[in-house]
């Protein structure tokens, strides 16, 4: 049986959150003087604003949290950023993922209903007798309308 896209798609998350569980452990423990510093780098880096120019303005607005880089460390501070921005694209898609879920299962809870309250309606009214009137409203009898 072929996968619908949202179960492979939950499946390459779940890899995801398995593979970089450290990552996202480290930033569920960071302070909110820390988020807002991340926040205005990637601002800046969204901007298109090189790393250090954005280092530079997410400083001056948090200097408190300002990280401290010289040339040998400016690399994987980028290379952080760009993870963390690749991680908040993934989240984005993590909580699309799940409304959408939510959305089949209560459309498919809504038609399992209504095809209930249709099965009883059929079950209640039945097939019209020969000489009945038809139930499409024709004003013929069924035998000579829809009973063919």
């Amino acid at each position: 049986m072929k996968k619908s896209v949202i179960a492979s798609s939950q499946d390459l998350l779940q890899a995801y959150f398995t593979t970089f569980a450290e990552f996202i452990t480290t930033l569920d423990k960071r302070t909110s003087g820390e988020i807002a510093y991340d926040n205005e780098v990637m601002a800046g880096l969204k901007r298109g604003l090189p790393i250090e120019q954005a280092l530079k303005a997410a400083g001056e607005k948090n200097p408190e949290e300002a990280l401290q880089r010289d040339k040998g460390t400016i690399e994987s501070i980028g290379a952080h950023y760009h993870f963390l921005k690749g991680h908040e694209e993934i989240m984005s898609l993590h909580k699309h993922l799940a409304l959408q879920e939510k959305r089949e299962a209560a459309l498919c809870a809504e038609n399992r209903y209504l095809l209930s309250q249709i099965n009883q309606r059929e079950g209640a009214v039945g097939k019209p007798g020969r000489n009945e009137p038809c139930p499409c409203g024709s004003g013929k009898k069924f035998k000579k309308c829809c009973g063919r």
